[in-house]
């Protein structure tokens, strides 16, 4: 029994090492705050690594024989299992990565990576701009298209249930080409307030972590899979200060 529980908290200390650095990527990299929290990725997060840390070496306690003359195999073969569990998990992670926030009309949109549209993303790479992040989110602003057919059969496919402008990646611009657009659409910060309760303790906080004037300050909405946020921005500028949880006010 010593020799199983030898071999099973080895077990489960290299899996808490994978574990810790699997977080790592995706909390840092992939889901920075408070993105993880907007496309409710935690959860599946937590079943992932809750799975993959406790049931192998669980396992490894209950088969561990030294006179046993497959052990070698038997590990071998748990060790795959968990690596098989852990790559799928983490491929449905990344695909489903929050890639683009793309400032569509009069709000932000988040915009996983498989929900953006192969054929435009091809067209969009093929006259010269960037592909998909494989990391941090990229902020971009979403210009309609000026041609009047092409805006009408992208409304069409919108409605129809195809893919809408944020997810077609040959009408991203660099944010900072519509920072003059975006400024009129920009919302007083007070609204934030209101819709979320916040008392004046509460508020002062909230203003003193921005580090700015409320009058310097605005925001717009930001529509995610799980949990809708707002932009706090710049009220002349646009430039993005910060993203929030605080749920915004819809018109």
């Amino acid at each position: 029994m010593r020799d199983r529980l030898r071999a099973g908290g080895t077990h489960l200390a290299v899996c808490s090492v994978i574990a810790l650095l699997t977080m790592a990527l995706i909390f840092l990299g992939w889901y920075p705050a408070p993105l993880a929290q907007a496309q409710g990725v935690s959860r599946l997060l937590l079943i992932l690594v809750a799975v993959d840390v406790t049931v192998g070496p669980l396992i490894t306690v209950l088969i561990f024989d030294r006179a046993k003359k497959s052990l070698s195999f038997d590990l071998a073969v748990i060790a795959c299992c968990q690596l098989a569990f852990l790559l799928y998990g983490l491929h449905a992670i990344f695909a489903g990565r929050p890639a683009i926030i793309a400032y569509n009309v009069d709000r932000f949109d988040v915009v996983q990576a498989q929900d953006v549209d192969r054929q435009s993303l091809e067209r969009s790479i093929g006259a010269g701009k960037a592909g998909l992040p494989w990391l941090r989110p990229r902020i971009v602003y979403a210009q309609l298209p000026s041609d009047r057919d092409k805006r009408q059969e992208l409304m069409f496919q919108a409605v129809v249930g195809g893919s809408d402008l944020p997810q077609m990646a040959e009408w991203y611009e660099p944010y900072e080409n519509g920072k003059d657009d975006v400024a009129k659409h920009v919302r007083p910060l007070s609204e934030l307030r209101k819709v979320n309760g916040m008392d004046e303790v509460a508020w002062a906080d909230f203003l003193g972590s921005l580090n700015r004037q409320e009058t310097e300050l605005g925001y717009l909405p930001l529509r995610a899979k799980s949990k809708d946020g707002a932009v706090i921005v710049d009220a002349r500028t646009a430039e993005i200060i910060r993203i929030t949880m605080l749920e915004p006010k819809w018109s």
